[in-house]
């Protein structure tokens, strides 16, 4: 819904906005500037301090949007991660809705990066269930462990499976270990069984953690919770203006360091010229998200808020 409702325009009224604020602020300083004997409001640092305020704000939240939309429109690459026999198949099976990854009490069953795409957390995860991470002399299972490992880098999201009904071992405190500055979740699954693991002190480590039975499928509930709440989706207003491409996201980052150039501007006093300048500059970047023209814009502007020239 929030991929429709950019494509419908949202994102355009939102670029609107901010240009209608730049235009209104050059519009006042060119009025002033250049049509000294008309009887034209002086041009007051509060005022432009206040729009300029107004403009980055927008600006930030806009940038914010680029990592949720693309989320929202290509899906996000997820990886189930964990030491062998853990449950990370039977957790791809729960999710996936049906037995994609073949479930055994062997450990070291999954030997290779087994991939579906699925709707969770209100957006689709491109998931992944990959070969139980632990050392080993086997070389096939070995390639595969490594498989795994590359995966948690190119992840960005990590679902890390943990088997409560054992002690954590040292393979699990490597995985931890190799989660830092990822987006995970903790997974302390066969919560069904006796449990012997204390998870607790290394909850600090993950964004979220979520204690289920894989085998259950009411444990889909609190993993789709902790999915939508760690990648920002819960918080997502359904009609936010996003951008999904570079070049959007580019010219939107363009704009706000201006308009931080502005700030300073106006900080240290510098003529309404200046500042004329520099948002022009932020104009200009701000219509590239809609491929507009500059060159009239703020003239109309001028005729349209003053009484000018008449």
């Amino acid at each position: 819904r929030a991929a429709y409702s950019q494509s419908k325009g949202s994102l355009h009224r939102e670029t609107e906005s901010i240009k209608d604020t730049i235009l209104s602020c050059q519009a006042s300083i060119a009025a002033w500037i250049d049509f000294p004997e008309e009887d034209v409001e002086k041009v007051e640092p509060e005022e432009l301090s206040k729009k300029i305020d107004s403009i980055e704000k927008s600006l930030k939240k806009l940038i914010s949007s680029y990592e949720v939309g693309l989320h929202i429109l290509r899906g996000i690459p997820t990886a189930i991660i964990g030491s062998p026999n853990v449950g990370k198949s039977t957790l791809m099976n729960l999710i996936s809705g049906y037995e994609k990854a073949i479930v055994t009490p062997i450990a070291g069953t999954t030997r290779d990066v087994l991939e579906h795409s699925v709707t969770l957390g209100g957006t689709t995860l491109v998931l992944a269930d990959t070969a139980g991470i632990r050392y080993s002399d086997d070389f096939v299972e070995r390639e595969g462990v490594n498989r795994s490992i590359d995966r948690i880098k190119s992840s960005s999201l990590i679902l890390a499976v943990f088997d409560s009904s054992r002690k954590l071992a040292d393979d699990d405190i490597e995985i931890i270990k190799k989660l830092k500055d990822k987006k995970a979740i903790a997974v302390v699954n066969k919560t069904d069984l006796k449990q012997k693991m204390n998870f607790e002190e290394y909850e600090e480590f993950f964004e979220e953690t979520i204690y289920i039975t894989a085998r259950e499928r009411n444990s889909l509930q609190a993993i789709d919770k902790a999915v939508s709440k760690v990648i920002g989706i819960d918080n997502f207003e359904s009609d936010a203006p996003i951008i999904t491409n570079e070049r959007q996201r580019f010219a939107a980052v363009k704009a706000l360091n201006v308009i931080d150039e502005c700030k300073k501007a106006l900080l240290n006093g510098l003529t309404l010229d200046v500042l004329y300048v520099l948002l022009d500059e932020a104009l200009s970047a701000v219509m590239e998200l809609s491929g507009e023209n500059v060159s009239e814009a703020v003239i109309d502007r001028v005729f349209e808020d003053f009484c000018v020239g008449k």
